[in-house]
């Protein structure tokens, strides 16, 4: 987890080099760092093996003390309790705390982001994604998401609650088949993989098994409607369309 504190916007600052207990992460280290701001951004923690939400809960806590007037934080599309999906409870509890700490926030429910290549697999070299069955969702460029939070740390009329940050239209796995297709200019199919199959492969290619596990239940998710939605804001807020993604594949080393 890390943070941005301003007025407006100043300084980055690490919150925890690990997992939750470390000194950066004490409520006095907390209420330090965040002393003087205006506006603290949290980023959430990537680190499922910690208490997230205590996590979480003792940074917005240290927030109020320390007199933040709005506290922003990157949560994401389709946050809910009742999902397949662990990210998007711990995003909610999250949520809940934040409308309950008596100060002005903001909740940036990104798309998926991240690399291509985690989400796509192996599929330069076979010619195939081969992954379990998907629904709908945006992935987004982390640029754009970069941006985007920029522009709402910085607007003079503030964003309250939580904002869906996602593409115009949701995307499949077969939309990055058939752009890959375009950009390679050779046929990419999109396999679907039977769920307990994909884990098996997985784990025998070297995964973990409760990595594997947490993969599958993102493409559950997608499955189940919790990614579908489709929102203007990220593309108000960036004055032009976010990078698609043949934008993004376009970005990687594509044989």
């Amino acid at each position: 987890m890390s943070a941005s504190v301003t007025p407006r916007v100043r300084r980055t600052l690490p919150l925890a080099e690990s997992a939750c207990g470390k000194a950066a992460t004490t409520t006095p280290a907390l209420r330090h760092s965040f002393a003087d701001a205006e506006q603290v951004l949290l980023v959430s923690s990537s680190d499922l093996s910690s208490d997230v939400v205590a996590q979480h809960h003792r940074a917005i806590d240290a927030a109020v003390d320390a007199g933040a007037q709005r506290i922003l934080y990157t949560s994401a599309q389709g946050t809910a309790f009742d999902t397949p999906y662990p990210p998007l409870a711990i995003h909610a509890a999250t949520e809940q705390h934040l409308a309950a700490s008596g100060v002005a926030w903001t909740a940036l429910r990104h798309g998926f982001y991240g690399d291509p290549a985690q989400l796509l697999g192996a599929w330069q070299e076979t010619g195939v994604i081969a992954m379990p069955a998907d629904g709908p969702f945006s992935w987004v460029d982390r640029r754009d998401a970069a941006e985007a939070a920029a522009a709402i740390l910085t607007a003079d009329d503030p964003f309250d609650g939580p904002i869906d940050l996602t593409l115009p239209q949701p995307v499949t796995l077969a939309d990055f088949a058939a752009s890959a297709s375009e950009i390679t200019g050779r046929q990419i199919d999109r396999i679907v993989i039977e769920d307990e199959k994909w884990v098996s492969d997985a784990t025998t290619s070297g995964m973990p098994e409760a990595v594997a596990r947490f993969t599958l239940s993102m493409f559950q998710a997608t499955r189940s409607g919790h990614f579908s939605g489709a929102d203007p804001t990220l593309s108000r807020l960036l004055e032009r369309e976010p990078r698609s993604i043949t934008d993004q594949l376009n970005d990687l080393e594509v044989r």
